[in-house]
């Protein structure tokens, strides 16, 4: 009895690292252009469209514990995101890679406390969104930015971000209330 429970932990604990590894070995055999048909002969799973995820692409091939998200125009591969699940309730992504050029984007998901409810968002310098509500998603480039967050009657919250080949491909940015400070008036 011993021996098959310690059988079904050694299996399921490898199962992950395999799928991780299924992913980066399929990953790195795409290539810039390729077709639907042509991305399908490099795995045995499907590969089928999402709605659930179209940031990240507009298809997927799904595993266990390891998932590649691809994006196409005219037909053809354009770019990849893969991630695995990390922890319970987390999918670690990695950049998103464009196979044609060899750029990576990351997908920033900003927050914020209610004080700042109807905010201006900066993203270096230019304005990506007025009159935000709670929170926002958008993709950046790697590389140095920086994010300002405006309201009137606030001080202007800055956040500065660093972003390369290392880093996760979401990157979770949260204003606490502690960020957030009253116009000081003289």
């Amino acid at each position: 009895m011993r021996s098959s429970a310690l059988l079904l932990l050694l299996l399921s604990c490898n199962g992950p690292r395999q799928d991780v590894r299924w992913a980066e070995d399929f990953v790195s055999r795409l290539e810039c252009g390729m077709s639907l048909a042509q991305v399908q002969g490099l795995t045995d799973s499907p590969v089928q469209p999402t709605n659930t995820q179209a940031r990240l692409g507009g298809y997927w091939v799904d595993s266990k514990w390891a998932d590649v998200w691809l994006d196409l125009r005219d037909g053809r591969l354009v770019s990849v995101t893969s991630g695995r699940i990390d922890g319970l309730t987390h999918v670690r992504l990695s950049p998103k890679k464009d196979l044609c050029t060899g750029a990576l984007t990351f997908f920033v998901s900003l927050a914020w406390v209610e004080r700042l409810q109807g905010a201006d968002v900066y993203l270096d310098g230019k304005k990506i969104e007025g009159n935000a509500s709670s929170g926002l998603i958008f993709e950046v480039s790697s590389g140095d930015h920086e994010l300002r967050v405006v309201k009137e009657g606030y001080e202007p919250v800055v956040k500065r971000l660093h972003l390369d080949a290392e880093d996760q491909g979401r990157q979770d940015i949260l204003i606490a209330s502690t960020d957030v400070r009253p116009t000081s008036r003289p």
